[in-house]
């Protein structure tokens, strides 16, 4: 809106879209953590009742040494990759108290250890969805299934890579109220090396959002179809009243004016055309032709239209 330059309006300036994204070395793998991260908000809200704020790192690199701190103990999932490689997805100890801990419950003295072993089913429940999150954030842009093998606490049984292997760290950091915890995914190296190289060459990402990719739309359709009701009319012909109005009796029998076409509408719209007959003992009819939709504008056609010549006097 354009304003007087008198106007004495105070106007406050607002942006429609802000959006800040950083990507580091490996522009494709960022953009699988950024999904993760969305993703995980759903999962935490749908699986656990958690509103969570997530945030991506930028995907690096490291020793695998680097990855586990063999002096903190911590819940560690050993998962089997694609091609039979080692994955590890870290969890905080904090991060796992809460969720298994029951409400009002003030028992944090338990060993981790203990906890792992009672709250397994617990904790298994949860981390699957979180693992079928990271696989669908590859969407349209590879596939990397996850299996999960082990669990433990010791960073010591956890030793699935040399210590001077190299390692591609996924990080997302969840804040859920005042808890604030990070989920650490070591995948080898090696393993997406040779895949960088071909998404690199690739100038244009993909869209952010996982909607343009659901590959159930048309199965979903049918199913909502399914338990739509819809009313289906066959129209066999046209009545001329205008010759009878205010004649009309019982048993007076009026023509029918028809092309032999039988013409099926669907919720008040005529969808197909077919011809009348019998299947059984009931009246049916065969489809033969789909109508198109040919709409006349409803604007007035009428009177032709003449081009205006501009005299030069």
């Amino acid at each position: 809106m354009l304003l007087p330059d008198e106007s004495n309006l105070d106007i406050e300036s607002h942006s429609l879209v802000e959006a800040q994204l950083n990507t580091g070395r490996y522009r494709w793998l960022d953009l699988v953590a950024r999904r993760w991260a969305i993703l995980l908000e759903d999962t935490l809200y749908s699986e656990l009742r958690m509103m969570s704020v997530n945030q991506s790192r930028s995907v690096v690199w490291t020793r695998f040494e680097d990855l586990c701190d063999p002096s903190m103990e911590r819940p560690i999932f050993i998962f089997e990759t694609q091609q039979k490689g080692k994955a590890l997805l870290l969890l905080d100890t904090d991060f796992v108290r809460s969720v298994t801990s029951s409400a009002g419950s003030e028992d944090q003295g338990e060993p981790l250890e203990e906890l792992m072993k009672n709250q397994q089913k617990k904790i298994l429940a949860m981390v699957r969805p979180f693992i079928r999150d990271f696989e669908r954030s590859w969407t349209k842009i590879g596939e990397y299934p996850l299996e999960l093998k082990r669990i433990t606490t010791h960073p010591k049984r956890a030793q699935v890579m040399l210590p001077f292997e190299r390692c591609l760290v996924f990080q997302v950091e969840l804040k859920i109220g005042d808890l604030s915890t990070e989920l650490t995914l070591g995948i080898p190296f090696s393993e997406l090396h040779s895949r960088l190289s071909d998404f690199e060459n690739c100038r244009v990402l993909p869209p952010e959002s996982l909607d343009h990719y659901n590959e159930n739309n048309e199965q979903e359709l049918l199913q909502v179809m399914e338990v739509t009701r819809h009313s289906v009319s066959a129209r066999l012909g046209t009545l001329d009243l205008s010759s009878v109005i205010g004649k009309l009796e019982a048993g007076q029998v009026l023509p029918i004016e028809s092309d032999g076409q039988v013409t099926l509408e669907v919720n008040g719209i005529p969808c197909f055309q077919g011809s009348l007959g019998s299947s059984g003992s009931r009246y049916s009819v065969q489809v033969q032709n789909r109508i198109q939709d040919k709409s006349q504008s409803p604007l007035s056609q009428e009177g032709e239209f003449k081009t205006l010549e501009w005299s030069k006097s």
